[in-house]
């Protein structure tokens, strides 16, 4: 048996035959026209861009219906086709070079393409997809010609491919399509987020996949845990059948836990909380199942743009939200710009180690303008909910200090102004950075309070970048000297009567969750994707011996003593998770 891993993409495992698929590009001849021509060329090429938008526009009603986190991916394609910079090249291609414009467009979108393959940022290469999927649909509409071959699929398969355009993932359908295998991408791709959406299972990231496979022949992709898995043994197979068939029934059981109370099993209530990414409708759509948002990252509003959003655009952004949970609490964190997200929008400096660099706070702090337009959109939409305010990336008493006298400043201005705004919201920091964590009795009475992002903190605890393939091993999660860190800041923090959450992928983990709530953590923020397993879980859960694992866990001495131990714990509780099955 052979097992290779890639990135755990959409959940669920599959046992099929493979279909090795490739992309029916149309590559057209590069060659030009007379000049009596070029008029009649660009007519016909408007008339197929017409062709082509309208397409877009019906797949976008179709399938918002379903998903509009979906829709907007191709929401934003018709936004490439009518983009006034490649389109002004095409032009020129066409009037000065006298290329037909079926090739300039090629040219152009291939060009495009090609430079944004070369971003360090996923999101941004992202983008190279949709310029390729636009490009393919434009030369299709041009040359009259459909590629059908997935749509017209009459058995059930595995498809393997190098990438899927985002038309092509669309259109699969779920009766004959397994699974699904590539050897570029990863959780936030188009293809990720669409295949989740049609509940595909898919592994993305596989290195070399369409050189370990024949077609035809039979696979196991397993999305729960990243793995394709290679083996002529029917009792692997059987194996892996029996898995999915459990995966079904436990995502069944899960979800219907969504829709309680988060309490342990003793009765102890346990406030389950989102971590949310963007304004998503599907997303928000998901508000009755959680007790407020915990985490509003506001880099969408920044990532993938070519201009800074203006006040207006992010005010109704944060607005959205906090209508949408109404009571509930809904805590933005200011912008955390920098390390691993980049902008197109900003110039930011190159850094050796952008992790360590102009990041978060530190960047607003340098720029306060444009952290005034952010705090001033923040401070009007807080009139429509119940708003809480959060710093990432603090390390010292001395930013919480400054980030206070601009808040006054800015509510002053929009006093003057006549703006409506909240006065008074809650103020928190992100605690992710170590030095914050030791003196968070100091940060506590500074601060309303704070939320604990697991991710950051493990990798400036441990010096190891989490990202960097060549030291996971030094990126321990279970190290006993984080959960140590973690105790003196809840304590810090309820010594003075002030919540501690956990916002980290910790949090929606039941491993470690269980360990944090034998701490004395009482909120748990995570994908909303979790939060039926994660009530299951605590039902399960008495306090009780969730303060034993915790006692227990800070005395070991290693992260592999702690793992071992708590996944003891986890049997004799008779707990295993979906992604344990």
């Amino acid at each position: 048996m052979m097992i290779y891993k890639g990135t755990p993409a959409a959940p669920g495992i599959a046992v099929g035959n493979v279909l090795k698929y490739c992309t029916n590009w149309i590559e057209p001849e590069e060659r030009t026209i007379p000049e009596k021509e070029i008029k009649l060329g660009l007519a016909r090429f408007e008339d197929v861009k017409v062709r082509v938008h309208q397409e877009l526009t019906e797949l976008v009603a179709l399938i918002s219906q379903q998903d509009s986190q979906q829709a907007e991916i191709f929401e934003a394609q018709k936004d490439i086709l009518d983009d006034n910079e490649m389109n002004a090249e095409i032009l020129e291609e066409v009037n000065e070079k006298r290329y037909s414009p079926e090739y300039a467009l090629s040219l152009v979108f291939g060009r495009y393409a090609a430079m944004l393959d070369r971003a360090k940022n996923p999101v941004i290469r992202e983008r190279a997809a949709d310029i390729r999927d636009v490009r393919n649909r434009f030369l299709n509409c041009w040359f009259d010609r459909r590629n059908t071959s997935l749509t017209e699929l009459r058995e059930p398969v595995i498809v393997a491919a190098h990438d899927l355009l985002p038309s092509e993932t669309a259109g699969l359908n779920k009766e004959y399509v397994l699974g699904i295998a590539g050897e570029v991408g990863g959780s936030t791709s188009h293809t990720a987020i669409l295949a989740r959406g049609l509940g595909i299972p898919a592994v993305l990231g596989i290195e070399n996949l369409l050189s370990l496979i024949e077609d035809d022949q039979q696979i196991v992709l397993d999305g729960l845990k990243g793995e394709l898995i290679l083996s002529s043994s029917e009792t692997v197979k059987a194996t892996y059948q029996e898995r999915a068939q459990c995966y079904g029934n436990r995502r069944r059981e899960s979800d219907a836990f969504e829709h309680i109370t988060g309490r342990t099993a003793d009765g102890e209530r346990v406030d389950i909380l989102m971590n949310l990414a963007a304004p998503d409708d599907e997303i928000l759509s998901r508000e009755p199942i959680v007790d407020g948002v915990g985490l509003f990252r506001t880099e969408f509003l920044y990532l993938g743009k070519n201009k800074l959003p203006d006040e207006r655009e992010s005010y109704l952004a944060y607005q959205k939200v906090l209508k949408t949970f109404g009571h509930k609490p809904v805590t933005i964190r200011t912008m955390d710009i920098g390390g691993d997200k980049c902008l197109d929008c900003l110039s930011l400096p190159q850094e050796t180690n952008p992790f360590l660099g102009l990041r978060a706070i530190r960047l607003c702090l340098k720029d306060r303008d444009l952290f005034r337009v952010q705090l001033r959109a923040v401070l009007r939409a807080g009139t429509d909910g119940n708003l809480q305010i959060m710093l990432p990336m603090i390390s010292n008493l001395e930013e919480i200090i400054q980030v206070k006298k601009i808040l006054s400043e800015v509510k002053a201005e929009l006093a003057e102004g006549g703006e409506a705004f909240a006065a008074n919201p809650q103020l928190g920091i992100m605690i992710e950075v170590p030095s914050i964590a030791l003196i968070a009795d100091l940060a506590a009475e500074e601060t309303d309070f704070a939320s604990i992002g697991t991710n950051d903190l493990c990798q400036y605890l441990m010096a190891a970048d989490r990202l960097n393939p060549d030291v996971v091993e030094c990126y321990q999660s279970f190290h006993p000297a984080l959960f140590r860190l973690i105790a003196q800041v809840k304590e810090a923090y309820h010594l003075r009567g002030k919540p501690v959450s956990v916002c980290g992928s910790m949090a929606g983990n039941p491993m470690f969750a269980a360990v944090l709530i034998g701490l004395g953590i009482r909120k748990l923020s995570m994908d909303v994707t979790e939060v039926g397993e994660m009530k299951r879980f605590l039902s399960l859960l008495t306090t009780e011996h969730a303060q034993k694992l915790a006692d227990r866990v800070l005395t070991l001495p290693t992260a592999q003593s702690v793992e071992e131990y708590l996944q003891e714990q986890m049997e004799l509780l008779g707990y295993s998770s979906y992604y344990a099955i």
